[in-house]
């Protein structure tokens, strides 16, 4: 599953959010996907770790639908 992968590379990660926001991911595309994660990042003051949790977990998702 992408995010335990996420979580096992960031362990200082937000696990709720983490599993969360990539648990959600739909295909909408990437850099939508990048602009949900910068609002939802700001809105919910998430640490640098939970971001790049995050953005792991959005650029694995979308390598395995190329």
């Amino acid at each position: 599953m992408i995010a335990e992968e996420a979580l096992r590379r960031f362990p200082g990660a937000r696990k709720v959010a983490v599993r969360n926001f990539v648990g959600t991911l739909i295909g909408c595309g990437w850099q939508d996907e990048l602009a949900n994660l910068l609002m939802d990042a700001k809105l919910y003051s998430w640490d640098i770790q939970t971001i790049d949790a995050i953005t792991f977990g959005i650029n694995t998702y979308y390598q395995s639908l190329n």
